[in-house]
């Protein structure tokens, strides 16, 4: 019994001297739970915070609290049904914060206001995220805008499935400042009605369109820059408008920006150029106001305009564009004015195909291998323009085509001021054709017109070339 005491004595003497030891120990491998700013909560993978998932904060916190999330990859899908902050708090690490998902959207806004500050968001990115999105019989995009004003500035996004962002429905009104799309199926995709705004977005290396915008939606964009995309730069299409701003659209496999199906945007002072087709396209009955702008050295035409489409084009620069710079066909009726149209290969303004449109005070100059100013089977309004410089000549019409060209000046061209041929018939009126290389005016057989007080001083091959058969009216010359 002695015995047995001694050692129960011994056994409680050794706990007693032991149990500090051990409880500093543990403590010394515990992390310390961080008190949290009021109205604040704190996300952390590696513990220290209130949470370990986002998805478990957004349950348990109160309309307009804010989350801080620490760095790590948090494989969830939130839903956004209550007002809320989420920040990302690196806190120097190099790791940043990722959500990355392989079904649901990893962002789902479905309430009036919430924030998303500086997260990566990866959306069935690898070799399962690209198995999951071939056999899923919905594409969801990385976010999901229905509703509300969602803030989300400084973030990266990469979706394998639809669109990095998509915004749809009236009520879906949201910002994003500073944050990249890219390698992506889409960039933003704004439909049904949608409104906001990208701000300061880099938008890049997307399968489909960098932005899309159709349905009657109407965003902003400013100071953006669109490009490398496999497809075109910007759609607008369906109806949709959109305001965009001081952007630029550069290097895109289709056209720059392209305005589809009765469409409406209006770009101002942005930059469009080297896409591998046209800079801007604008088709199908649709429209456009572009002001201030620089089209250039893109692959196609500059700025192309097609079947019945009425843009309005104003003191905006378009050169360097591998065919012509401004193409109008198809009973397209735009107005360009105040525009310089100078340096292409092909011709400055090429009007063919039932082209209509107003052309008034451009200037147009330079161009290598067609006149600057070719009218084929159209019949446009050319006002008040300068048109000279041309190596080819001046103004040609041809494959009856009709036209005016009132008070304008030709000059200094390399070849003809003006060429009428193939049963075209134009009113020439108060114009200027001086120091052209050939002669002012060259008009073939069967042919008619007018040429009526107007200047042909000048010219190294004289003021006329008129050929028998040709019907070409001559009225208050200077020869």
């Amino acid at each position: 019994m002695k015995y047995l005491t001694g050692r129960i004595v011994i056994y409680y003497f050794l706990v007693l001297l032991v149990a500090p030891f051990s409880l500093a120990c543990k403590g010394s491998h515990d992390t310390q739970q961080e008190v949290a700013p009021p109205n604040t909560v704190i996300v952390s993978q590696k513990g220290g915070g209130q949470y370990k998932t986002i998805g478990a904060a957004l349950t348990a916190i109160k309309p307009g609290m804010r989350i801080i999330v620490r760095p790590g990859v948090y494989r969830e899908s939130l839903v956004l049904n209550k007002s809320v902050e989420i920040v990302a708090d690196l806190r120097g690490s190099a790791e940043g914060v990722t959500i990355q998902t392989l079904n649901a959207s990893s962002i789902s806004m479905q309430t009036d206001r919430a924030t998303v500050h500086g997260i990566s968001i990866r959306h069935r990115v690898g070799l399962i995220g690209l198995l999951v999105n071939l056999f899923a019989k919905n594409k969801t995009p990385a976010v999901d805008v229905s509703q509300g004003e969602l803030m989300l500035q400084n973030c990266d996004i990469v979706s394998n499935a639809g669109a990095g962002i998509a915004i749809h429905g009236p009520a879906a009104s949201p910002v994003i400042r500073n944050t990249k799309i890219h390698d992506s199926d889409s960039g933003v995709w704004f439909y049904d009605g949608a409104q906001g705004s990208l701000e300061d977005c880099e938008i890049y290396s997307t399968h489909m369109a960098g932005v899309r915008i159709e349905d009657g939606a109407n965003p902003i964009l400013r100071r953006c820059k669109i490009g490398r995309t496999e497809n075109a730069g910007i759609v607008v299409t369906d109806g949709g408008m959109a305001r965009i701003e001081d952007c630029e659209i550069f290097a895109n496999a289709y056209s720059g920006l392209e305005s589809r199906r009765g469409s409406k945007p209006i770009v101002l002072r942005t930059k469009i150029h080297h896409s591998k087709q046209n800079g801007v396209y604008v088709q199908q009955s649709s429209s456009a106001i572009i002001e201030e702008c620089q089209v250039y050295s893109n692959g196609g035409v500059g700025l192309q305009i097609i079947e019945h489409s009425s843009p309005l084009v104003t003191r905006s620069r378009i050169f360097d564009n591998v065919y012509s710079d401004v193409s109008i066909s198809g009973g397209s009726d735009p107005t360009i004015k105040d525009c310089t149209i100078y340096g292409g290969e092909m011709s400055g303004l090429f009007v063919y195909n039932g082209g209509l449109g107003t052309i008034e005070n451009c200037d147009i100059f330079g161009h290598t291998k067609y006149q600057e100013v070719a009218i084929r089977g159209g019949n446009p309004i050319v006002r008040s323009c300068k048109i000279h410089k041309g190596k080819m000549g001046g103004v040609l019409f041809v494959d009856n085509a009709g036209g005016t060209l009132e008070n304008c000046e030709i000059y200094e061209n390399g070849a003809t001021g003006v060429w009428i041929r193939t049963g075209s018939n134009p009113t020439i009126r108060n114009t200027k054709i001086n120091h052209n290389e050939g002669v002012a005016v060259l008009a073939e057989n069967n042919t008619a017109g007018a040429i009526i007080d107007c200047n042909l001083t000048g010219n190294t091959g004289g003021p006329w070339n008129i050929q028998s058969g040709s019907q070409l009216k001559r009225n208050g010359n200077t020869e």
